[in-house]
């Protein structure tokens, strides 16, 4: 679907996966990838593990931000001030995306959760900061990104973030190292323990998104901090 931006005359597109092993209103995760969003021109490369959320029984949003999917491609790498603009614009097209879902019946916004990888959890807590909707978030191979404005630097945003927060990281990550990047951010975050957890994996910046255990974790996340699925039915979907 789209919708009409927060700025300018254009158009935010927006995917939405509704689960067929639930019973509406269904709770919903907001999904932001990584930086590869932006060489790409449709949601069928987006070669990211989502899906899981579906088959727990959730509703999953992938808006295309600014320069990304459907709306790019794009380079990543910007001028400092296209940075801040194209940043700026990101939290403005996932507001609007929520916007979108409160005026569905089958959704219930009032069970939102954030999920970012690499990129959109680095931004995770930007985002997550400026929207009061939240109720949770996952923050998967993120942390503090180098070089960044202060209007988005995520260090500037990670105190106003009150949500239960699960930050999941490789030990060996050379695009987030663990000491400088991920550490700092955690600890950064205005969640008190034990709302807030770290987990720290075996490997290095991606390598272990699709394990078993790490998807386990985020399930588990989301059921504590948004309940149960209504109406879940497991098996084949």
């Amino acid at each position: 679907m789209t919708f009409r931006a927060a700025y300018g005359s254009e158009r935010v597109v927006a995917h939405l996966f509704l689960p067929n092993n639930a019973a509406p209103p269904y709770q919903v995760v907001v999904f932001f990838g990584h930086a590869g969003i932006f060489g790409i021109t449709s949601i069928d490369d987006l070669q990211l593990p989502y899906e899981f959320v579906v088959r727990s029984g959730r509703a999953l949003i992938i808006p295309a931000y600014s320069g990304s999917l459907e709306r790019g491609p794009t380079p990543f790498v910007l001028p400092p001030a296209q940075t801040r603009d194209r940043a700026v614009k990101w939290s403005m097209d996932l507001g609007r995306s929520i916007d979108y879902l409160q005026t569905r019946p089958d959704i219930d916004v009032g069970k939102l959760a954030y999920y970012g990888v690499s990129l959109g959890a680095a931004e995770g807590p930007r985002l997550v900061s400026l929207d009061s909707r939240f109720k949770a978030a996952v923050l998967s191979t993120g942390g503090l990104r180098d070089a960044a404005l202060p209007e988005i630097y995520g260090m500037n945003f990670a105190p106003r973030v009150h949500v239960p927060v699960l930050m999941m990281n490789g030990r060996d990550d050379f695009i987030y190292p663990q000491s400088t990047h991920q550490i700092p951010l955690f600890e950064a975050l205005g969640t008190q323990e034990p709302d807030k957890v770290f987990k720290s994996y075996d490997g290095g910046h991606a390598n272990f998104l699709t394990r078993p255990d790490v998807i386990g974790a985020i399930l588990d996340w989301f059921d504590k901090y948004l309940g149960p699925v209504e109406g879940y039915r497991s098996g084949p979907q």
